[in-house]
C-alpha cells in the first residue's frame, strides 16, 4: 500500500459531519490532559478548544478547523489534536489540509482503522480513487462487515469498474439494510454483469420495495429470463449488455459484452457493441470494432459501428467506406444514409452530402430528425440560405415545431441573412426549449456580436464552450472568444 501523499489533486465531494458527542468527549480528554500535565498556555488552549466546539455546534466547520489548528499548534506533539484538526478540516471541505494533518496524526500515533477511513475519504474527495480504495481496503481488514465502510468500498469499486468487488461490498450493505431499494437495485445491476442469473432476485426486491424502480428493472429482468432459455452464457451477457446500451449505461455495457466475449471469442455482435460502448466512454473501441468486421464481414451492424467510430475520430474517408458498405448491406436504413451524408459533408463534398440527406428523408418521410439535419447542413455550410436552405429550415420547423434544433437552424438562417429580429426570436425559442443546446448559444453569440453587444456575445460563446468543450461548437466558440479579445 502506498503512503499518503501530502499534495494530491483537488476535487469536491460530499462532506462528512461530526457528532456533538464525539466533540464533547474530545473536550473532556483535552481537559484531562491539561490537568495531568499543566503548562503556561493552558488557558489559551482551552479557549481554542471551546471555540472549536462552538463553531462546530453552529455548523461553521471552517472556523472549527481553524480553532483546533490553533490548539494543535500549541501542542504539536499531540496526535489527538492533529487527528481532530484533520477531521474538522475534512468536514469543512479542506481536503488537502485534512490529508496533511491526518498523515501527521499517523506519524505521531500510528495508523488506526478510523484514521484510514478518514484518509480514504480525503483521497476520494480529491479524486484519487486508487489511494482512497487502498486506505479503505486496509481499514476493512480490521473492520470486517462494517456497513458504512462497505458503502464506501462499494461506491469506490463501482466507480473504478471493479464490479465483482463492488458486488461483495454491496452484499454486506444489502444484508444490513434489506429495505433499501436503491441498494437492492444497484446490487442487481452489478450482478447482471458479474453473475446475471443472480441479479433477478435483488432487482425484483427493489421493485417490490419501491415501485419507481419497476421501469428500470423490468427490461433487465426480462432480458435475463428470456436469454436463460438459450443456455448460452455469451448470449445471456450480450442480452444484458444490450439493455445497458439502450439505457446509456456504457460502463456496465462494456463489462457485460466483455463477459460475453470471454465465453465466446468469435461473437461478432458482442465485439461490435463492446467497441461502441468503449467509444461512448471516451476509450478507443477501434480494435473491438475491427474484430467484429473481421468476424462478420457481411454484418451491417459491424460496418456501421466502425464507420461511426471513424467519424468520431475524424477519419472521414475511412468512415465513408465503412458506412457505404453498411448501407449496401442495409439499404433501407435512413440513419446510415444520414451518416454517409455527414461523412461527405466532412469531406466538403456538399452535393453528395445533400443527396444523402435527402435520401434519408425519402427513406423515413415521417421522421422529422432528417429534415432537421438537412436544414442544419444548409445553414452550417451557408449554402443557398435564401433559397433551398431557407425552405429546408421551414420544412424542418413545420415537421417538428417543438424542436430546439429546428428553431436554431431557422434562426441562424435569418441571422446569416441579417434579419436579426427574426433570428433572435427563433434562437431564444431554441434555448427556451433546450437550454443546453450548444449550437443555439453559439449562434446567439454570433447574433449579439453582430449587434455590437460584445458582453452578451461573450457570455453566449462561453456558455457554448461550457456545453460542448471538445466539439464543433465549443471550438467555434473558442475561436470567437479569441477574436473578441483581439479587438
Amino acid at each position: 500500500m502506498s503512503e499518503i501523499d501530502d499534495s494530491p489533486p483537488g476535487r469536491s465531494s460530499p462532506r462528512p459531519t461530526l457528532r456533538s458527542d464525539v466533540w464533547l468527549k474530545t473536550v473532556a480528554a483535552f481537559i484531562a490532559i491539561l490537568l495531568l500535565a499543566p503548562q503556561p498556555n493552558w488557558l489559551p488552549l482551552i479557549a481554542d478548544v471551546k471555540a472549536g466546539l462552538a463553531a462546530q455546534a453552529s455548523g461553521d466547520m471552517a472556523r472549527a478547523a481553524d480553532a483546533l489548528a490553533n490548539a494543535y499548534a500549541r501542542q504539536p506533539w499531540n496526535a489527538a489534536f492533529a487527528f481532530d484538526v484533520g477531521r474538522a478540516e475534512l468536514a469543512a471541505g479542506q481536503y488537502e489540509a485534512a490529508l496533511r494533518d491526518l498523515t501527521t496524526t499517523a506519524r505521531l500515533g500510528g495508523w488506526t482503522p478510523e484514521l484510514r477511513v478518514l484518509a480514504g475519504d480525503a483521497y476520494n474527495a480529491l479524486g484519487d480513487r486508487a489511494n482512497a480504495l487502498s486506505q479503505w481496503e486496509t481499514a476493512a481488514r480490521d473492520l470486517p462487515g462494517d456497513v458504512n465502510l462497505s458503502r464506501r468500498l462499494a461506491e469506490g469499486y463501482e466507480a473504478a469498474g471493479k464490479f465483482p468487488e463492488a458486488v461483495d461490498a454491496l452484499r454486506v450493505v444489502a444484508a444490513a439494510a434489506p429495505g433499501e431499494a436503491e441498494i437492492q437495485f444497484r446490487l442487481g445491476q452489478l450482478l447482471a454483469v458479474v453473475d446475471p442469473r443472480a441479479a433477478v432476485d435483488p432487482l425484483e426486491k427493489a421493485a417490490r420495495i419501491d415501485s419507481s424502480f419497476t421501469p428500470r428493472t423490468t427490461a433487465l429482468v426480462a432480458a435475463i429470463q428470456q436469454a436463460e432459455t438459450q443456455n448460452d452464457e455469451a448470449y445471456l451477457s450480450a442480452s444484458v449488455g444490450l439493455v445497458f446500451i439502450q439505457a446509456g449505461q456504457y460502463d456496465l455495457a462494456e463489462a457485460a459484452f466483455s463477459r460475453a466475449i470471454r465465453f465466446n471469442l468469435t461473437y461478432p455482435d458482442a465485439y461490435a457493441y463492446l467497441g461502441l460502448a468503449q467509444d461512448k466512454l471516451g476509450k478507443d473501441g477501434g480494435a473491438a470494432l475491427q474484430e467484429a468486421v473481421r468476424l462478420a464481414p457481411d454484418s451491417a451492424l459491424a460496418h456501421s459501428f466502425l464507420g461511426l467510430h471513424y467519424r468520431r475520430t475524424g477519419q472521414a474517408n475511412e468512415a465513408l467506406s465503412e458506412l457505404t458498405r453498411a448501407s449496401e448491406l442495409d439499404p433501407n436504413n435512413p440513419a446510415l444514409a444520414a451518416e454517409i451524408a455527414g461523412a461527405h459533408e466532412a469531406l466538403a463534398d456538399f452535393e453528395k452530402a445533400r443527396q444523402w440527406y435527402e435520401e434519408a428523408i425519402h427513406l423515413a418521410p415521417a421522421d422529422p430528425r432528417y429534415k432537421v439535419l438537412l436544414a442544419q447542413f444548409y445553414v452550417e455550410n451557408e449554402i443557398d440560405l435564401a433559397g433551398a436552405g431557407f425552405t429546408a429550415a421551414l420544412n424542418a420547423l413545420n415537421a417538428a415545431p417543438d424542436s430546439a434544433a429546428a428553431h436554431d437552424a431557422l434562426g441562424f438562417d435569418y441571422v446569416l441573412r441579417k434579419d436579426f429580429a427574426s433570428g433572435e426570436k427563433h434562437l431564444l425559442k431554441a434555448i427556451e426549449l433546450d437550454p443546453n443546446l450548444a449550437s443555439a448559444h453559439y449562434h446567439l453569440g454570433v447574433l449579439r456580436a453582430a449587434q455590437n453587444d460584445m458582453t452578451a456575445g461573450e457570455s453566449e460563446y462561453r456558455r457554448a464552450l461550457e456545453l460542448d468543450p471538445e466539439g464543433r461548437y465549443g471550438n467555434l466558440a473558442l475561436k470567437a472568444l479569441a477574436l473578441l479579445k483581439s479587438q
